[in-house]
């Protein structure tokens, strides 16, 4: 799905611009900018649409969009006086004014469709696409909320992965992208769904997926993310991480999912490097899961410069502020600290992870007070709606209530909770490592 003009090169899938053959960086917004307009064409865009588009649910002026275009046209070798690809129409919007390969044997397209990818670019990472170009927008939109890691932009990106498979139920890569937000739901407490049915949503959205392309890599690392995150089966995880990445080497997804199966095997470094490739290939959809590998491995003062970039980036990301307040925390930084944490669950509200998390820190610093009302507040909202067990864990660890959290690790472990997967690295969960109970779950899960 390679859009090609002059001597450019978009590619959506791994969030690339090139000009002849050489990579021309652009922020990710910049690129969201050019790479809507590129799909839009075949019309002017209005300023309010793009606004509405890129900064969905957001109150955004549109000085951020005027900048956003100015970098584009840039980036593009466009100027002031000079509009070759990227054109104002006054009173109305933008649009794109070059000529697109191909363009003139299918107006109005969006790059390569499914019958005119090569097997090449298939397994570069472009498999799977779709004739529609409204399904190709809402598969985008859905990988933008999806990257915000909030309970809201996750059921969202569910919405819009189920309307652009509506639109064309052939769309393989928006399976993947369902198959990924449903993994990652339950992860969120925001309910009703049961880790179990999570799970089996996930599972049967991938199984479409391999269905329509049985080679397509992106799939092949959703099998691989199941494999360890629900049945703690490691072999079989490694081994389609390995199938996935030489189907689609250029695939951000895959080396980030990678990057987890290492860090719950204590496999840092490794993690590390996989996260790194795998924001070079999409900034936009992985920004903070480098930070969290960081903490791990110990190197604080890394983790809390990668999430104060991240936060300059975007300071809506949720995960970004509560990974920056660990960061503080463990540099001795309590105040600043706490108020990360604290902005991350008034970011995300109905995230049970992010007000477990802010309870645990309440506790490490002596409010165990406050703590223990975050705690009862927890357990109210498990009468109403699902809240993971190993979220309570991370409270009653702060507490010091190990069998309380031994418990409630336990109780994830048999629901199959997205989080206790990775359990035996997390720094959060270091005062148990020592506790029999908590190695007898170790070996129960093949990670002693």
């Amino acid at each position: 799905m390679i859009c090609r003009f002059g001597d450019f090169e978009v590619s959506p899938t791994t969030y690339e611009l090139r000009r002849s053959g050489e990579r021309v960086h652009v922020e990710p917004r910049v690129f969201e900018v050019l790479a809507y307009l590129l799909d839009n064409r075949e019309r002017v865009v209005s300023k309010e649409e793009l606004l509405e588009r890129l900064w969905p649910g957001q109150s955004v002026s549109e000085s951020a969009l005027t900048r956003a275009v100015r970098d584009a046209r840039r980036a593009l070798g466009d100027t002031g006086t000079k509009e070759r690809w990227i054109q104002t129409v006054h009173g109305r919007g933008y649009r794109f004014a070059g000529l697109v390969s191909g363009d003139t044997a299918r107006p109005g397209g969006a790059g390569t469709t499914r019958d005119e990818a090569t097997p090449d670019e298939r397994r570069r990472g472009g498999g799977g696409p779709t004739h529609d170009l409204r399904a190709y927008q809402l598969y985008v939109q859905g990988r933008f909320t999806f990257g915000r890691y909030t309970a809201d932009g996750i059921r969202k990106a569910v919405h819009y992965f189920e309307q652009a498979i509506a639109i064309d139920p052939g769309f393989a890569l928006a399976h993947v992208g369902l198959a990924r937000a449903y993994a990652e739901l339950a992860n969120e407490g925001v309910g009703p769904l049961l880790p179990e049915t999570a799970f089996a949503r996930a599972a049967e959205a991938v199984a479409r997926a391999l269905a329509l392309d049985p080679e397509l890599g992106e799939a092949h690392g959703i099998v691989a993310l199941l494999a360890f995150s629900r049945d703690y089966d490691w072999t079989t995880a490694e081994r389609e991480f390995r199938k996935a990445l030489d189907l689609a080497p250029a695939c951000a997804d895959v080396y980030d999912h990678y990057g987890w199966l290492c860090l719950a095997l204590e496999r840092h470094e490794q993690a590390i490097d996989l996260f790194r490739r795998a924001r070079e290939l999409d900034p936009l959809a992985h920004p903070t899961d480098i930070i969290a590998a960081l903490l791990r491995a110990g190197r604080h003062a890394e983790a809390l410069e990668a999430a104060e970039r991240v936060i300059e980036f975007d300071a809506t990301i949720a995960r970004g502020h509560s990974l920056r307040g660990w960061a503080l925390l463990l540099t001795g930084r309590e105040n600043e600290g706490l108020t990360s944490l604290e902005t991350a669950v008034a970011i995300s509200p109905e995230s049970t992870l992010f007000r477990a998390q802010l309870g645990q820190a309440y506790a490490l610093v002596g409010r165990s007070a406050e703590a223990r009302k975050m705690l009862d507040a927890l357990l109210e909202t498990e009468k109403e709606r699902y809240v993971s067990p190993y979220h309570l864990a991370y409270l009653y660890t702060g507490l010091g209530a190990d069998d309380e959290a031994i418990d409630c690790l336990e109780r994830a472990y048999a629901q199959r909770a997205p989080g206790i997967a990775v359990v035996k690295g997390s720094f959060l969960f270091g005062s148990l490592r020592a506790h029999p109970r908590f190695q007898e779950l170790l070996r129960r899960m093949n990670v002693a």
